[in-house]
């Protein structure tokens, strides 16, 4: 070693000094590095490939510095690959911490991205640890001390996740997914999809696994659905079924075609299985927190599909019961062409005894114009309807506004509306309904709330802000919520070129 430092006229950062002291060189140094130098084989790079020109030439003008120092990374660093699949290990004397480590650069023209940092040879080692056993974990006869301890301790993860403690179990399971332990992936990956940090897919798997067939096909649909458009000129579908076996991809395209009409639905054994069918019914009546509860009260019936399963996480790409577990998507309006054509889709569900609400988070704007027409007058037929739209105050001349109407039989009984400081009123309307008996003093700005409360002790309406927010409802398109001009009145259009 002292001759080598001699030779290169450096002092070998700690971690690469012990390993020599060790081991003169290595051979399998994960698995497309095949031998690593000893103390007579290390060398400078050199760049022979020109790898700075060919950075800064793809680059043209716009090279940054950090671009320019990571283009001379070649010229400057050690080589510590004598044998490799085109992979490069470089030692930066630039890039140096604290206790005098240097980090450590892979680059493979393969891969197709930058150099790949790591901060020291400890860490470059040990990852190349894991890559080895992960390359070698499909290999039947593959097994080692290591293997048995993380399989030991993925089993372990399996019941402590079973248990409620899916924190712990998740650390342990991803250190066992690095190492290509069998099953562990599968695991962790339920749980961060139920925490809402992954999307679930596992596309490739035969659909003879009853896991692959009734939990990961629905949540991979949902995400090629959600995520992916068209690649290449490959649809969305031929892209998804390619990746199954043949005889696999008509029950997956029809699993698609689902999840992108929203009439999927998660199905499941025995108690549990009633319970997602009352739970569905619950949902699509703006019940979500009961829907909920039904789901958790017959949990400890729920069974899993196989040995790897430990959460029903297909009720995820169910329409219904998704946004149960997690928010849904939003309702969108449909585009119309005239101002006064515009529809707003509006979502629906129960709202107390002998009610029923319709919300819908766009149209604000339309609905506190004064061409707002109310679509609530037509629904009232029969019956009476009530309209309440409010607006957070925007820019200085556009002040917090709120509107309550309630119309009766095909006609509007009364209303009011306030925007910052004005406010209108038509018919008569009840005391408890006036603006200072919905408001109680406050502004609009901050009062929204108390009005709201006030309107439904006055109309017995119960509607859960669980339910508008995260409820994943029915929906129809409404009426425009502008008329038309009248007579002597127009529409200014903009463009801008």
């Amino acid at each position: 070693m002292a001759a080598a430092e001699a030779r290169l006229g450096i002092t070998f950062p700690p971690s690469l000094r012990s390993f020599l002291a060790v081991t003169d060189g290595w051979h399998q140094a994960g698995h497309f590095v095949w031998r690593l130098a000893g103390c007579e084989d290390l060398r400078w790079c050199g760049d022979p490939h020109d790898m700075r020109g060919i950075w800064l030439d793809g680059a043209g003008d716009d090279a940054d510095e950090d671009l320019v120092r990571l283009a001379g990374l070649w010229s400057r660093s050690l080589q510590l690959a004598t044998e490799s699949d085109m992979v490069d290990v470089l030692l930066d004397p630039e890039d140096v911490d604290e206790r005098g480590e240097w980090a450590v650069y892979t680059w493979a023209p393969w891969r197709g991205s930058p150099p790949e940092r790591l901060p020291s040879f400890r860490h470059f080692m040990e990852d190349a640890y894991r890559e080895f056993h992960s390359m070698a974990s499909d290999r039947p006869a593959f097994a080692n001390e290591t293997t048995a301890a993380l399989d030991d301790r993925v089993e372990q993860a399996r019941l402590a996740a079973l248990r409620g403690a899916y924190e712990e179990a998740r650390e342990t399971l991803s250190d066992a997914a690095a190492f290509g332990r069998p099953g562990a992936s599968r695991l962790r990956d339920q749980i961060d999809v139920l925490c809402g940090t992954a999307t679930g897919a596992e596309g490739g798997a035969s659909l003879a696994d009853p896991y692959v067939a009734h939990e990961a096909v629905p949540l991979t649909c949902r995400a090629q659905s959600r995520y992916g458009t068209h690649q290449y000129g490959t649809d969305q579908e031929e892209l998804l079924t390619r990746c199954y076996p043949e005889e696999d991809r008509p029950a997956v395209a029809a699993t698609l075609r689902a999840i992108e009409e929203a009439t999927f639905r998660y199905r499941a054994d025995g108690a549990f299985g009633e319970a997602v069918e009352t739970a569905r019914a619950l949902a699509r009546r703006a019940q979500p927190e009961a829907a909920w509860r039904t789901l958790a009260t017959a949990l400890p019936a729920w069974t899993p599909r196989s040995a790897d399963h430990i959460a029903p996480v297909g009720l995820l790409a169910d329409p219904y019961l998704g946004p149960v577990l997690t928010p849904g998507d939003a309702w969108q309006p449909h585009p119309g062409g005239e101002p006064w054509e515009n529809r707003t889709v509006a979502r629906f569900g129960a709202a107390g005894d002998g009610w029923a609400f319709a919300h819908s988070g766009q149209g604000i704007d339309a609905a506190l114009q004064e061409r707002f027409a109310s679509p609530a007058t037509e629904a009232s037929r029969g019956t009476r309807a009530l309209t309440l739209t409010y607006a957070p105050q925007g820019d200085p001349e556009s002040p917090a506004a709120f509107h309550f109407s309630c119309a009766e039989n095909g006609e509007q009984r009364y209303g009011l509306t306030i925007r910052g400081e004005t406010r209108t009123t038509t018919g008569k309307i009840p005391a408890e309904l006036t603006s200072a008996g919905l408001l109680a003093g406050r502004t609009v700005s901050d009062g929204p709330r108390t009005a709201l409360d006030s309107i439904a002790a006055h109309f017995g309406v119960t509607v859960s802000r669980e339910a508008v927010c995260r409820g994943r409802l029915d929906g129809f398109e409404t009426r425009s919520w502008l008329r038309a001009p009248a007579p002597g009145e127009g529409y200014a259009y903009w463009t801008r070129s």
